[in-house]
């Protein structure tokens, strides 16, 4: 929770705080959750009340070839998106000034 609290601080300055979940097998992600107790919802919900911006992924969109790394070609299709959705923000952000 102090991972989280430290992300609610910085989001209440004017840096914008992006956050996700990285892309996996649905397997790989229940496996995570029952071992760390990761609520998903919870932290997204929580990080969003405070103006972080929370990226959801749909993890069939992506391949792993192990169940925790991304193929290299989904890999690349993730930091695309990332990328754009940086971009957008930016855009966004240099209009209101």
């Amino acid at each position: 929770i102090s991972t989280l609290n430290k992300l609610k601080e910085i989001a209440s300055t004017d840096i914008t705080v992006i956050a996700f979940r990285i892309p996996t097998t649905e397997q790989m992600e229940m496996l995570e959750d029952s071992i760390s107790g990761f609520e998903e919802n919870f932290i997204k919900n929580e990080l969003t009340k405070h103006s972080v911006i929370w990226l959801d992924f749909i993890n069939f969109q992506f391949v792993s070839y192990d169940g925790s790394h991304l193929t290299e070609s989904s890999a690349r299709k993730l930091s695309r998106y990332i990328g754009k959705k940086i971009n957008e923000l930016y855009l966004s952000k240099s209009k209101l000034h």
